[in-house]
């Protein structure tokens, strides 16, 4: 939970809850709710409510009747035999409730801005899948328990929203989705096990048949030049998004599923686009040949 080093001044309430009071005494009081405020709570011993005061030893005496005459009244003891000021309180935990749900906003802005450098989804998806992260209780959880939470939703509704490959061609054709690694690939951890992004990437480099069952899926179904090369540059620039989105661990197994439905993303966002392109040389070459 973040620490908060301030609150809203009432003035007005002030004025009017302490009109009459002694200057000395008002001093010391103020002093005594900035501890509550730090604190939670004042210690029920009159000493060391002088001490978190700031009151002299010359003074002591003249606290003691100060606070019996205009400050008992204003605190409250607890069930733990503390004292609190009940306004206080009540400020304290409207303040804290405001900024942990700023935090949780920001908290959220920031994972969607990342996840969006990844996946390509519509408008309207990603204010569905902010919504819905928007009502996950994430109160008083550190940002990583935060982003965790968020983690777990949003492969859930990753799985079920985006599909795999299918293509109803000969049996040699792959689901990209699907494709393992293939015989002879040396994999030298489990495909479950979550271990450091380097380690993937190193296995990934000698997934072969991997790779060229994404190539050959991929000519059959978007683009016939694809090629290795370019499938090597995906996987780079795959590899630098995920990196800079904050992931330093992954699995195997997860590393070739996320990288798979980005693949898919990508290759229908630019197969849609050659689309309209080669839709419009043709319409401007027919204008021409009227």
């Amino acid at each position: 939970m973040i620490k908060d080093f301030k609150f809203p001044f009432f003035y007005k309430e002030w004025l009017v809850s302490t009109q009459g009071m002694p200057a000395d005494v008002r001093g010391w009081y103020i002093n005594l709710l900035c501890h509550q405020a730090d604190k939670g709570d004042l210690p029920n011993d009159m000493e060391e409510l002088a001490e978190l005061a700031g009151v002299k030893i010359s003074e002591y005496q003249r606290f003691i009747d100060g606070f019996n005459q205009w400050l008992n009244q204003r605190f409250i003891e607890t069930d733990n035999q503390r004292l609190v000021n009940l306004k206080m309180k009540s400020v304290l935990e409207e303040r804290s409730d405001y900024i942990n749900g700023q935090s949780q906003r920001s908290y959220l802005a920031v994972f969607i801005r990342g996840k969006r450098k990844i996946h390509e989804f519509t408008d309207d998806e990603w204010k569905h899948v902010s919504s819905e992260l928007s009502n996950i209780d994430t109160a008083y959880k550190t940002k990583k328990e935060t982003y965790k939470k968020y983690d777990e939703w949003f492969n859930q509704w990753l799985n079920r929203t985006v599909q795999p490959f299918n293509i109803d061609s000969d049996s040699d054709s792959e689901d990209i989705y699907n494709i393992k690694g293939g015989m002879g690939e040396k994999i030298t951890n489990g495909p479950d096990d979550i271990v450091d992004l380097g380690l993937v990437k190193e296995e990934i480099k000698n997934a072969v048949s991997w790779k060229e069952g994404i190539v050959r899926t991929a000519k059959s179904k978007y683009n016939k030049s694809f090629s290795l090369t370019e499938l090597e540059k995906l996987i780079q620039e795959f590899d630098e998004l995920i990196w800079n989105d904050g992931e330093t661990e992954k699995s195997l197994k997860d590393y070739k599923k996320h990288f798979n439905r980005w693949l898919e993303l990508r290759l229908q966002r630019n197969h849609i686009s050659d689309k309209k392109i080669e839709s419009k040389t043709i319409k401007r070459l027919e204008k021409y040949a009227e």
